[in-house]
């Protein structure tokens, strides 16, 4: 198994790379995609979505010279990237490993996954913040394209209004600008990332903007089901 570098970590901001094919196969469910080495594209996890977009292949012997990525997920230590392809492309495409090819992100795919993401990590510490309590991380925190998730078990002192409350501090605290990092912590396992602004710090692999200013105005939502407390966040931007 290929163990594919991943520049969506070093390089987040980076939406377009040459690249090169190591290989392209068919997966459990004859489902066609291909490993790169370096990789821009993030796999799916953590509650991100996998990466989109395309590969340009100069040298393909094809009409189909861009090839479109649908999602990116990782298989034990590999990258998987799932491609929109014909039986024929992929024929043809499988005789291109090992060359040159430009990756290209969807990048308003990927930047609004860094912004949301960043943003779903603040309104857990600024709602400790404002209830004073050390609240439980999330049992799972989905993203998709247009929002982003907190689901908790049942918090039953956060209401509309303390979510109000911690959502006017949270627009007030992106707006003034803080510095985001995400840093390796290798001694505690391959991979292992934390999430770091101001004061506060959560485990997190996956990517974010490098200032708050990044992250816009956010509106939230509070639903409360089946003994969960689900808090959702729209930015600006998709906030319809």
């Amino acid at each position: 198994m290929n163990k594919v570098p991943g520049l969506y970590h070093t390089a987040p901001y980076l939406s377009q790379t040459q690249t090169r094919l190591l290989h392209v196969n068919l997966d459990e469910s004859n489902s066609p995609y291909c490993a790169l080495s370096p990789t821009i594209f993030y796999p799916q996890g953590g509650g991100q979505l996998g990466d989109r977009g395309y590969l340009v292949l100069p040298d393909m012997l094809t009409s189909q010279k861009k090839i479109g990525v649908l999602t990116t997920k990782r298989k034990d230590e590999e990258i998987r990237h799932y491609l929109d392809i014909n039986e024929i492309g992929f024929d043809l495409l499988k005789k291109q490993a090992g060359q040159q090819v430009t990756a290209i992100l969807d990048w308003d795919l990927r930047y609004h996954q860094m912004r949301i993401h960043s943003a779903v990590h603040l309104i857990h510490c600024i709602l400790e913040q404002v209830t004073g309590h050390s609240i439980p991380y999330p049992v799972r925190s989905p993203l998709n394209d247009e929002s982003g998730e907190n689901h908790y078990q049942l918090l039953d002192y956060i209401d509309e209004n303390i979510l109000e409350k911690a959502t006017t501090e949270l627009n007030e605290f992106c707006l003034s600008g803080h510095e985001i990092q995400t840093v390796d912590v290798p001694e505690q396992g391959n991979n292992f990332r934390i999430w770091k602004c101001g004061r506060w710090s959560i485990p997190c692999g996956g990517t974010h903007v490098k200032d708050t200013k990044e992250i816009g105005m956010i509106f939230s939502t509070l639903k409360v089901k089946k003994n969960m407390t689900r808090i959702a966040l729209r930015l600006s931007d998709n906030s319809g």
